[in-house]
């Protein structure tokens, strides 16, 4: 089983504190979220501390409104100059905030890029292992910038175990999104990593965000290796 869960949920200020809505009834629930980076040297302004201040109570409030067993994040970053990747306010203010959860695709940012956390449920799933892989020529060494020597970017992954020992694979991207030519790369990276799974049989969940619309190559080098699309939320 092989599925591809795409899908962009907006985290900005809201005139409401209402929740969401009920999330309709399921039998496994993953979201994902393109969460946008903290700069840390900005007070005030867009994407600034004062900012994250303004926002972080309605991230929290779709966080739990969404009601997932999994959720991937992308650009969960607090970013500055002189940060040594040990401040994450994001991921610790929801995991503050939510105490059934635990993340996965985390650790050192010096050995581990932190920016694409997955939640899960620890009542439902366990870790049984995290990785990386960069959308790059040199794909296993961190932080490698990509193919035409832009940002890097890359894809978190998580091995999970649920109540039933059955395991589930999440891999949660983030393609760059200037560059076409970067975007079929990263597509064809992903596709040859996640194949020996999927022709194993394993349960593996494409998340993220591919910057491309449905239909177009990027979405079908996936599909060719037998990830299906899903509607989405």
């Amino acid at each position: 089983m092989s599925y591809c869960l795409l899908a962009l949920l907006g985290c900005g200020p809201q005139s409401s504190n209402a929740p969401l809505g009920p999330t309709p009834d399921r039998a496994l629930w993953i979201a994902t979220q393109n969460a946008h980076y903290i700069s840390l040297n900005e007070p005030t302004g867009a994407w600034s501390v004062g900012d994250w201040q303004d926002r972080k109570a309605s991230m929290d409030l779709a966080f739990k409104a969404l009601n997932a067993d999994i959720i991937g994040f992308q650009k969960m970053e607090s970013f500055a100059s002189d940060n040594e990747g040990s401040v994450n306010l994001a991921r610790d203010w929801l995991l503050q905030q939510n105490p059934s959860y635990a993340v996965g695709a985390n650790g050192d940012w010096r050995s581990f890029p932190s920016t694409q956390p997955i939640f899960y449920r620890t009542d439902s799933f366990t870790l049984l292992a995290q990785g990386w892989f960069f959308f790059s020529d040199t794909p296993d060494i961190i932080y490698s910038r990509t193919f035409d020597g832009s940002y890097p970017a890359f894809a978190s992954t998580v091995r999970l175990r649920d109540s039933e020992g059955k395991v589930l694979n999440i891999v949660n991207v983030h393609f760059e999104h200037k560059s076409g030519s970067n975007r079929l790369k990263s597509s064809a990276l992903v596709a040859e990593r996640m194949a020996p799974l999927i022709a194993a049989g394993e349960r593996v969940i494409l998340i993220g965000d591919i910057n491309a619309l449905r239909g177009l190559k990027i979405a079908r080098i996936l599909e060719d290796v037998g990830f299906d699309f899903l509607p989405v939320q």
